[in-house]
């Protein structure tokens, strides 16, 4: 029975690569004149900062004192750091990771950090994202392909190596969660990351394997009944996943006071597979943020050729829908009355009343959601209440 999950961080939370790559970019050529190459790059993912001083200094034959190699090595981190600031966002996180982190916290799953990055604690404050422990890089004796690193966020968590699983992109990461004696999940390529107990693609396939590995994926071939949330807080099946206003700070208007909960669904964890359908409840609680009301992240599909259909079971509410073109309208939800988002549109769910607003969604299982678009702008019109059942209408002024 595994009890945690480690993540690397670069390559697995969030791709900062390209900003390593800048910084390195800017101080190679700024000393050395040297042009920085995806070769050598890509030999120092997962290696702490004056390891990769001295295994691009050895790459490139660079002459250097240790004082001379230090000094860069800081340099170049000031730089990055910089860009970390002006150029992180939520919108960052990989695909999935967001998902799977709060599926393993419903389940009481620890979660740990091993990186080898002394700037973990930035970026993760940028992201707004937490882990039982955060393992620090200066502590550890021998950083990866070591297992010091993975074998200190264990220790810390009081799990034993065989209660972990670790997940990483970097050859060195996976060696070192294998050397720690735990289970190893590669994202990459197979090839690459061959020592890896499985090699999954893309981070968006880390959710549907740990739920395999775990033993919690549903039998599909039997067929089977699913019982998913009421608003009344009896027990269910589907474990929710929750939003909190931290969750959605830069969606609203103006900044909300505390962190309530705004609105949590229960999604069937079914196949993305052509031909499936998934399906689920959304309960999205009453309340507003300076007079905007509560309401849900709201989503593209990535397959824009994809319409949703909500159900109002309990409550009232609106569906906002929006195309790229600028077409905009709210379709009332209320119990027994259905609203239907076209393929093309984005959709959010606002809750108008002064009871949760329950809805039941069903869209088709392959067709992925881009939560990015709508991060970064926003729906065109912003839904205020003047009371309960009643709304106003405001351009959004992003």
């Amino acid at each position: 029975m595994y009890k945690c999950v480690i993540f690397d961080l670069d390559g697995v939370i969030v791709d900062t690569a390209k900003l390593h790559y800048a910084a390195w970019e800017n101080i190679l050529k700024e000393r050395w004149g040297i042009r920085h190459t995806s070769e050598v790059d890509e030999k120092t993912k997962g290696v702490g900062r004056y390891a990769c001083m001295e295994l691009i200094l050895r790459e490139y034959r660079i002459d250097a004192s240790l004082e001379e190699a230090k000094a860069a090595a800081d340099a170049k981190n000031a730089y990055y750091v910089e860009l970390l600031k002006n150029e992180l966002s939520k919108s960052d996180i990989l695909p999935g990771i967001s998902e799977a982190l709060e599926w393993l916290k419903c389940r009481g799953i620890l979660t740990g950090l091993a990186s080898s990055s002394q700037n973990a604690k930035i970026i993760l404050n940028k992201l707004h994202l937490t882990f039982d422990y955060i393992a620090n890089p200066a502590n550890i004796k021998k950083g990866k392909p070591e297992p010091d690193i993975y074998l200190d966020v264990a220790a810390n968590l009081g799990v034993k190596p065989s209660e972990c699983i670790g997940i990483e992109d970097a050859m060195s990461g996976v060696a070192s969660v294998k050397r720690a004696g735990m289970f190893c999940i590669g994202v990459g390529d197979a090839k690459r990351l061959q020592e890896g107990d499985k090699v999954i693609k893309n981070t968006v396939d880390i959710l549907p394997l740990l739920q395999e590995i775990m033993g919690e994926l549903q039998d599909w071939t039997e067929g089977f009944t699913w019982m998913f949330s009421c608003a009344d807080g009896r027990s269910v099946e589907s474990k929710p996943i929750r939003r909190y206003l931290q969750d959605m700070t830069d969606m609203y208007e103006a900044a909300g006071e505390g962190n309530p909960l705004i609105y949590e669904y229960y999604p069937l964890e079914a196949p993305a597979d052509s031909g499936d359908i998934s399906f689920g409840t959304t309960i999205l609680y009453p309340g507003n943020v300076n007079g905007q009301l509560f309401m849900t992240k709201g989503h593209f599909h990535l397959d824009v050729n994809t319409a949703e259909v909500y159900l109002g079971i309990k409550g009232r509410g609106l569906l906002q829908i929006e195309n790229e073109k600028g077409d905009t309208k709210l379709l009332t939800i209320e119990p027994g009355r259905a609203a239907y988002s076209p393929k093309g549109f984005a959709h959010r769910l606002i809750n108008t009343g002064e009871e949760p607003l329950v809805t039941f969604f069903s869209y088709r299982a392959d067709a992925g959601h881009d939560y990015k678009t709508i991060y970064e702008k926003g729906f065109r019109e912003l839904v205020y209440g003047d009371k309960a059942g009643t709304y106003r209408v405001k351009k959004n002024p992003k």
